[in-house]
């Protein structure tokens, strides 16, 4: 299962356009890295040297996972000795990919103010650019539904768009934060296709479903 889902995170990074083939770009540690434990390391300014394979189908990236190099890249077991957990490099992997897949420029200009896009913040803490990144494939600053517009009511005052998000999402988003009044959470992230959620507390995230339950289609109307 979770195979499946990183293949459907990816491959929803690569857009539905018609017109567009899809293409997933999905990153991998240099075969020959030496010390792998100080590459994983050095992932966490950029990510030189990795390899860079390309999917265009879906049973082709999930048949990759199981084999060299991405199963010993990503997925690391409670049961593996301590050097091959070091040289697993999964959720940074992961976040590369996700990038290079939808375009380090779409990605920035995703966000608010594409200046200053960034995937982790303060404490080491990843943005909601990273998470609406992984959830629906388009790395919007806001998780309220659609845009909303700041100023440029009057004629030659600067304005500024808020991005939210554009469709219904497969898996949902809630948080703590909205209960406190910091932010509004849209229907489309609150009546997501499946009833799976990511939950955001203060400082982790969880994972809320309806074991069982069909796919909701109170949202469709909205889609229509």
């Amino acid at each position: 299962a979770l195979l499946d889902a990183l293949t459907d995170v990816l491959f929803q990074c690569a857009g539905r356009g018609k017109s567009r083939r899809r293409r997933v770009r999905v990153l991998a540690l240099p075969r020959a890295c030496g010390n792998a434990s100080l590459v994983v390391k050095r992932l966490l300014r950029q990510p030189h040297g990795c390899e860079v394979l390309e999917f265009g189908s879906w049973p082709a990236l999930r048949a990759a996972w199981d084999l060299p190099p991405l199963s010993g890249a990503y997925l690391a077991e409670a049961s593996d000795d301590e050097q091959r957990r070091c040289a697993s490099a999964g959720v940074l992997l992961l976040l590369y990919s996700a990038m290079a897949t939808r375009g380090v420029e779409v990605v920035r200009a995703d966000a608010d103010i594409p200046e200053q896009a960034q995937m982790i913040g303060a404490h080491g803490y990843c943005t909601q650019e990273t998470v609406n990144l992984l959830l629906t494939g388009v790395a919007c600053s806001n998780v309220f539904d659609g845009e909303r517009q700041l100023g440029g009511e009057r004629e030659g005052e600067d304005k500024l768009v808020l991005r939210g998000v554009a469709s219904r999402p497969e898996v949902g988003f809630l948080s703590i934060f909205e209960a406190f009044g910091s932010l509004e959470v849209g229907a489309r992230l609150k009546r997501p296709r499946w009833p799976i959620w990511v939950a955001h507390a203060e400082s982790h995230y969880s994972l809320l479903f309806q074991d069982g339950a069909a796919a909701d289609d109170a949202g469709d109307k909205e889609d229509r």
